[in-house]
């Protein structure tokens, strides 16, 4: 597996791309792995003193359904915010993911679903 690239933290959404190893995917574009980060206010508002208050937020991933976009799950937006949790909607291959008893394109190719939860 690849190493991963620190990416730039800002508040609210932004999306991020990250490099899956090349021997892991048949088509180059199957390598571009996308997510969607969400940072609450909380976490951004907070000056270096005051976050020892905000302390370690959970990381949540809302993964979507065989189908489905990254777009699907953008209603966990409002409720990471409301809860103070940081929210990663990770994007399927083709709207897939290498599940076992479903999924499609990433299934059939047996793309490195677990690798790229674990580049993000």
């Amino acid at each position: 597996m690849m190493s991963a690239e620190p990416i730039e933290l800002k508040c609210g959404s932004s999306i991020h791309t990250v490099q899956m190893d090349p021997e892991t995917c048949i088509r180059e574009e199957d390598c571009n792995r996308t997510y969607h980060l969400y940072i609450p206010d909380s976490l951004c508002n907070a000056g270096p003193e005051s976050l020892k208050e905000v302390g370690t937020l959970p990381l949540v991933f809302a993964v979507h359904c065989f189908g489905c976009q990254a777009s699907a799950m953008e209603n966990f937006v409002q409720v990471a915010q409301h809860f103070n949790f940081l929210l990663v909607r990770p994007e399927g291959v083709q709207s897939s993911w290498n599940a076992k008893y479903c999924c499609g394109y990433a299934l059939d190719r047996n793309l490195d679903d677990v690798g790229f939860f674990s580049r993000i």
